[in-house]
């Protein structure tokens, strides 16, 4: 286990430059870090004796770089959900330039998802964090509490239309003022 956290430091900063470079390019430039994060986690969370399997043939790089690419491209992954559709949903929230060269203040939706979670109860604020923040499917969810799959998704519906109303009503009236 430790040659491997000695295998990505080594080789952290040559894969960060090649995902920047080759993996997340274009709009998905500043995105590359996350995604790096997300992959190197991904592969730690594989069994112990599967990392060493595959430091011993030399086969991390292709993995992390392979994941990435599959992570970057599918619009199921863990990555998608949290980087790229957010922004593709969202990206009209932006807020416009005022005439005067001066920007408006960006919309920040994160911070208000996270002020309107402090308005839920327990259930409803973890059911957010887990399918919002930790990227965990309604499959998994289900799965690791052993509910039921209509109940658990008209719950997560009701939140999330309760947080997707507020957010929306709190962005018409910042561009109204």
């Amino acid at each position: 286990m430790n040659e491997i956290h000695i295998w990505l430091n080594k080789n952290y900063d040559h894969l960060r430059s090649e995902f920047k470079s080759k993996i997340a390019t274009g709009q998905m430039a500043g995105y590359s870090d996350d995604l790096l994060q997300l992959v190197i986690e991904y592969f730690l969370n594989k069994p112990i004796a599967q990392q060493e399997q595959m430091l011993r043939d030399n086969k991390i790089k292709n993995f992390i770089v392979r994941t990435a690419a599959f992570q970057i491209k599918s619009g199921s992954s863990p990555f998608f959900r949290k980087f790229r559709e957010y922004y593709r949903r969202n990206g009209h929230l932006q807020a416009s330039k005022h005439e005067g060269g001066m920007g408006e203040p960006e919309f920040d939706m994160i911070a208000c998802i996270e002020e309107e979670m402090k308005n839920l109860n327990w259930y409803e604020n973890r059911l957010i964090q887990m399918r919002f923040f930790e990227g965990m499917s309604m499959r998994q969810i289900i799965k690791k509490y052993n509910l039921p799959k209509n109940t658990m998704s008209s719950e997560y519906e009701k939140v999330y239309a309760k947080i997707r109303c507020a957010c929306l009503t709190k962005l018409k009236g910042e561009n109204n003022v």
